[in-house]
């Protein structure tokens, strides 16, 4: 959750230029960063892997007014999906439609995820 927003609002570039002192020169350089944050709300997130942890961010990410929240598992039923209000999809619906992607499970034989590297691009 904490890199989800970190990335949306821009926090490490806008504390680097805090730290280096770029904000007392130039205001704008700081300022920049207000126009280039993105909201979460109204947007697609998709959950890969909805065991423990995957179904806890589900319950968090819920608060911040998503459209919609889409999860691809193997192991777990729609049932679970359900619980939480996540709509349960196919890998490659999940990566052509989510604005943003978590991912929450380990690798098995050397087999994951792969296809993550296959998502839109924004």
């Amino acid at each position: 959750m904490a890199m989800l927003l970190a990335m949306t609002r821009s926090i490490v570039p806008a504390t680097n230029t805090v730290k280096t002192g770029v904000w007392q020169d130039n205001p704008r350089e700081t300022g920049q960063y207000y126009f280039k944050e993105c909201r979460i709300a109204g947007e697609t997130i998709g959950i890969i892997g909805f065991g423990d942890i995957g179904r806890a961010f589900a319950s968090r990410v819920r608060g911040f007014g998503l459209r919609r929240i889409v999860r691809y598992d193997l192991y777990v039923a729609q049932l679970a999906g359900d619980l939480y209000g996540v709509e349960m999809v196919s890998l490659e619906e999940l990566l052509s439609s989510a604005d943003f992607f978590t991912i929450h499970c380990s690798t098995t034989n050397g087999q994951g995820p792969s296809r993550a590297r296959q998502s839109r691009s924004h």
